[in-house]
């Protein structure tokens, strides 16, 4: 499945790290971070075939949100999916 998503779904999903919307850019993110994550080989493969400087791609560690839950912790961010992603490797 994790292979199928890179040779099929990589060009959708690079559509969707040019969103604005933060629920979509954290899915794409943690979809990247699972695939890299099963396997060296996949996680070989991934860092060959992911354009790390696409520009939807690039903002990405820029962006914070400050949003609390009810007890007032802070919520995972688009930012720290990205170094989730980035430290999958």
């Amino acid at each position: 499945v994790a292979g199928r998503i890179m040779s099929e779904r990589l060009p959708g999903i690079y559509r969707y790290l040019t969103s604005e919307r933060d629920m979509l850019l954290k899915s794409c993110l943690r979809l990247l971070a699972g695939v890299a994550s099963q396997s060296s080989a996949l996680a070989a493969q991934l860092a060959r075939t992911f354009n790390f400087q696409h520009e939807g791609f690039l903002r990405l560690s820029g962006r914070r949100t400050s949003k609390r839950d009810d007890s007032g912790l802070r919520l995972e961010d688009v930012r720290r999916c990205y170094m989730r992603f980035v430290l999958s490797f």
